[in-house]
């Protein structure tokens, strides 16, 4: 449950809730997934500040969506990390350290595309999910 906890403070740091539930019933096991999507910012400064010459600095950013899948369980509980393919990219005048906090609400403020991208996600892994499940009850039998 903690690290459920910690990716979801990581994503709270970019200013919402970036998650995507989903109940699984298989056969008697009972869980709930939860799609956590975990943006991965890389910053990039071009251009050059020389002296009382007008600037042309500009930081070039980039936030890969991670996903990590937790499941969660009566006798379950486990995580998974999911092939990530979301890009969201953009540029800020200035330096990059002075352009965080308008980086962070930039992503934030693409919150409904990461829940849709989530919800896709989750769609796709669905077969994926259900065969774990037969493995973890087979696992758990022996």
């Amino acid at each position: 449950m903690s690290v459920l906890l910690v990716a979801m403070a990581a994503a709270a740091a970019f200013g919402g809730d970036l998650s995507h539930s989903v109940a699984v019933n298989h056969g008697a096991v009972k869980a709930t997934a939860v799609y956590v999507a975990e943006p991965a910012l890389s910053t990039r400064n071009i251009g050059l500040s020389a002296g009382t010459r007008p600037s042309s600095m500009r930081c070039l950013w980039t936030a890969e969506i991670g996903v990590t899948r937790h499941l969660q369980g009566e006798n379950t509980m486990a995580s998974r990390s999911l092939a990530s393919d979301k890009v969201i990219s953009g540029s800020r005048p200035g330096r990059c350290s002075d352009a965080t906090r308008a980086i962070n609400a930039e992503v934030a403020s693409r919150t409904p595309e990461i829940k849709t991208y989530l919800a896709e996600v989750a769609a796709q892994d669905s077969q994926v999910l259900h065969q774990e499940l037969d493995a973890l009850k087979l696992a758990s039998v022996d």
